[in-house]
């Protein structure tokens, strides 16, 4: 019961890292880049309702609610390189993780359908695969769980 919690829960933080991803790159983010990869993670009602928290929907697109601050850059530099470095980690571990998943999913035409493992292995299998994750909820905010 605990573990399907925490994968929920992981799930979400990945989701948010990925919304929030997209927004440091750009303010404005087309609808689909962000369905692509965080459908897997949650419901799509689940993802608008996190968007819906963060941004506006304009033209097919979700623009972030806060406009950037250009004199932030300019007046605390290091802390803008520290942070820009550490969205560039998270970028790349979230598409290391949506890399894995997504071969992960593929099943060649031709192959036989999965068998379900156990419930107890299946528990196992995902406790294993969100202590792997765990890194990666605590990139957004740098706040551990």
């Amino acid at each position: 019961r605990h573990a399907k919690h925490r994968d929920s829960v992981l799930s979400i933080q990945r989701c948010r890292d990925h919304i929030l991803a997209h927004f440091h790159r750009n303010v404005r983010v087309h609808a689909s880049a962000l369905r692509k990869d965080i459908t897997r993670e949650v419901t799509p009602m689940q993802l608008e309702s996190m968007l819906f928290q963060l941004a506006v929907r304009r033209e097919g697109c979700w623009e972030f609610r806060l406009a950037p601050d250009g004199d932030f850059a300019t007046l605390f530099a290091s802390v803008q390189e520290a942070q820009d470095a550490q969205w560039k980690a998270t970028e790349a571990r979230l598409a290391a993780l949506v890399g894995r998943v997504s071969a992960s999913s593929r099943v060649p035409a031709s192959a036989p359908a999965p068998e379900k493992p156990p419930a107890a292995k299946k528990g196992k299998a995902a406790a294993g695969a969100a202590a792997k994750a765990g890194g990666v909820a605590a990139s957004a905010d740098g706040e551990g769980e």
